[in-house]
């Protein structure tokens, strides 16, 4: 009996050790910044102003809420001031939505550039060809991290919140005086918001604080027209983290696997994100809401991660369900093509 014992739970031991497995999740996120949950601000410093000015003394005075995100070094003259510099700041706080012990494989910061900007309105972007601004000199901007939490109602000049240059992005020059549109890889900046649960966002600031320079684009605060909505700024984040499961499940469907359909609404293709152990041909079809099946494909999913593109170009507008076979079981992904 005490051999059985001995023998039993040494086994036990041993199936314990390879029922589960540890495997990588990746997932995907789209946070695009609106008036509801974002923050975006702007901080004005004028030099020189007399006491009777307006802009007097403008660096202590929290500024009025623009639909965009402006970087301004340039003359002030009327009524007597000198030179003035404008910086933004502009938040994300689905970022505290993330999980922690994440890493972070990439983000991207999607801007895009105004036409008309408020406070830039009769120049623009400052560096272009034809520009008459071009001699005083390239406008490149800096994004850097915020390192304390602010508020649009408080922030000024002179108490705008701390940051770091470490991981920081510089957006290139611009090339034209507006719809100047920038995709900046910001997987740093978000790793370190991530490790230190401090998602406060970005400043940006020209980069050579000296007139004449300056570069806009929409803001979060954008509301008018569908037009102008489309064009807040976006990050697409990629991650993965390590997750343990059951062994035996794990080889059985892709229903105990990592699974993401994005971008979610789509124009011209999806994306179907999987996390496998073996390798098995995946079935896909494109239904519509009557029941019709308008697509099917079939695809050779490999051992370990897999992004799998479908298109969708050709569908009307519309919600539609994609199902996923992988032999054993299926799935059901809702999308909804714009």
């Amino acid at each position: 009996m005490k051999y059985l014992y001995s023998y039993l739970l040494a086994l036990a031991f041993t199936l314990s050790a390879t029922a589960q497995t540890t495997i990588p999740i990746h997932k995907y996120e789209s946070f695009i910044a609106t008036p509801q949950d974002s923050a975006a601000a702007i901080v004005f410093k004028i030099l020189g102003c007399p006491s009777s000015h307006h802009y007097y003394k403008f660096e202590d005075s929290v500024v009025p809420i623009y639909d965009e995100i402006t970087c301004t070094a340039w003359t002030y003259n009327s009524g007597g001031c000198s030179d003035g510099y404008v910086r933004s700041l502009q938040t994300f706080p689905q970022l505290a939505t993330l999980p922690s012990n994440i890493t972070i494989d990439s983000a991207r910061l999607k801007l895009t550039g105004k036409t008309l900007p408020f406070i830039s309105n009769t120049y623009g972007n400052s560096y272009h060809t034809g520009s008459p601004y071009f001699s005083s000199g390239s406008n490149e901007v800096e994004v850097q991290r915020i390192l304390q939490n602010w508020s649009v109602k408080t922030t000024t000049w002179n108490n705008q919140p701390a940051t770091t240059p470490t991981n920081m992005v510089v957006i290139p020059a611009s090339t034209s005086k507006d719809q100047y549109h920038v995709t900046l890889d910001v997987t740093g900046m978000i790793q370190d918001m991530v490790d230190s649960s401090q998602p406060y966002g970005f400043l940006f600031k020209t980069q050579v604080e000296a007139y004449y320079r300056s570069m806009v684009f929409y803001s979060s605060n954008t509301t008018a027209g569908s037009e102008t909505v489309n064009k807040r700024p976006e990050l697409e984040i990629y991650y993965h983290y390590d997750s343990t499961i059951s062994t035996s499940i794990a080889n059985t469907s892709v229903n105990a696997l990592s699974l993401k359909l994005y971008p979610n609404p789509a124009r011209d293709r999806i994306v179907l994100g999987i996390q496998s152990l073996k390798s098995f041909n995946l079935k896909c079809n494109v239904i519509n809401y009557n029941g019709q099946v308008l697509k099917q494909e079939s695809y050779q999913v490999d051992k370990g991660y897999n992004t799998i593109p479908i298109s969708v170009e050709e569908l009307p507008s519309g919600t539609y369900m994609l199902s996923i076979n992988d032999g054993i079981n299926t799935q059901y992904k809702r999308f909804t093509k714009l």
